[in-house]
């Protein structure tokens, strides 16, 4: 994590920490107590407190990043064979590093938090003037003379991906920095991912496009919760004309790179998912295979499962529209989007969590007048939806 908090998955709740990369190196820390014990637990098939977020998931049948990993790193499996009964691995070779060198990002999403973006540190401050008396939001970062970067260096001869999210990974100077490494080890045939709000592609010291020229395998997944003046509504900072101008110079010069659209459902977006995906279609951002489903699970407010039931109920016969309509277009290969479809749904009916609508309207009063923003003009169905349920 941009603090340097090691946590078992990019979705393990942020309390269940196992140490610090800024005091401890990686070798040291893949054998922390908290580490070990969920290998233990794994192994006897018990599920770790710590992947209760996949499991809830995969308990309302939408896919999880444990299912995910599991399949894209499945030749790793044997390692089990070498996992000693207490939960210690020996010779410990790191083939996967999904790292945030810092909180530094240009965006402040409506689901994110200062802890992931130095944009929203001001907002937050205001809406929690007690808190940060005592708990100051700052920016955060990976100190550069912590033995991660050291670390890192001994394992490029092993590793198979690194996956760079944040922030915004594209602002940070650690990003360009490992890539340059990569490249003066010769291993440019790691696989590079990213989770990025594709903003820009130079800063003033570097030129990404060129970079990237010199990688054999990349793949963006662009952040792309809503299109037009909602897709701006909640990723504030958002510029949704020169993100679209991004996307196509990349098409253009780097043709190789397989670019992806992470849509991250929640409250404000899954009444409008059919406009999304038809207009990503139809722009050709996406084919019918590239665009990925992010379930918001935090904060608790921002869930699908806030909708008051006649909402769901609109939603649902909307979306089970567009499945037909789809599998009448594409056929058997609309299976997988369509099953990811009906996934939502079922999570969203899995739990009712409307009492949570009078915070929401607060919250998004709140940061509407910080923001200048209307929400009751940008999404006037959704407004009228949960005003009228309130009363």
């Amino acid at each position: 994590m941009p603090d340097g908090k090691i946590l078992p998955c990019c979705v393990s709740p942020y309390t269940n920490g196992s140490g610090n990369l800024n005091t401890t190196s990686i070798n040291d820390l893949i054998n922390s107590k908290l580490l070990k014990g969920i290998r233990k637990e794994m192994m006897k098939g018990i599920r770790p407190a710590n992947c209760i977020k996949c499991f809830e998931l995969e308990d309302a049948g939408v896919k999880s990043l444990r299912e995910h990993m599991n399949q894209e790193f499945k030749e790793q499996i044997p390692v089990l064979e070498k996992t000693n009964k207490d939960g210690t691995i020996e010779d410990f070779k790191l083939k996967y590093l999904d790292i945030r060198f810092s909180n530094i990002c240009n965006f402040k999403c409506r689901g994110c938090s200062p802890a992931l973006s130095t944009s929203w540190i001001k907002d937050h401050e205001k809406l929690h003037p007690l808190k940060s008396l005592f708990h100051k939001k700052t920016f955060t970062h990976i100190d550069k003379n912590s033995p991660l970067f050291s670390d890192i260096i001994s394992h490029i001869p092993h590793l198979k991906k690194v996956y760079f999210a944040g922030g915004e990974p594209l602002l940070m100077d650690e990003h360009y920095w490992l890539l340059e490494e990569l490249i003066k080890h010769k291993r440019t045939d790691i696989k590079l991912a990213y989770n990025s709000n594709l903003s820009i592609l130079k800063t003033d010291r570097n030129n990404l496009l060129s970079t990237w020229q010199q990688f054999e395998d990349i793949e963006m997944n662009v952040s792309i919760d809503d299109i037009h003046e909602q897709g701006e509504y909640f990723r504030e900072g958002l510029v949704f004309q020169k993100l679209m101008e991004n996307i196509s110079q990349i098409r253009e010069t780097l043709p190789h790179i397989k670019l992806n659209v992470t849509c991250t459902i929640n409250i404000f977006n899954i009444e409008r998912l059919v406009e999304i995906h038809e207009y990503l279609l139809q722009k050709e951002i996406i084919n019918l295979h590239s665009f990925h489903f992010n379930t918001l699970l935090t904060p608790a407010y921002y869930r699908t499962q806030v909708l008051p039931e006649k909402l769901k109920e609109e939603v649902k016969a909307k979306l089970e529209l567009y499945i037909q309509k789809t599998i009448k277009t594409f056929g058997k290969d609309a299976h997988e989007f369509c099953e990811q479809i009906e996934n939502q749904i079922k999570f969203m009916f899995q739990d009712d969590k409307s009492r949570y609508i009078p915070f929401f309207l607060k919250r998004t009063k709140q940061l509407d007048k910080l923001r200048n923003r209307s929400f009751e003009s940008v999404h006037g169905n959704l407004y009228s939806g949960l005003i009228n349920n309130k009363s």
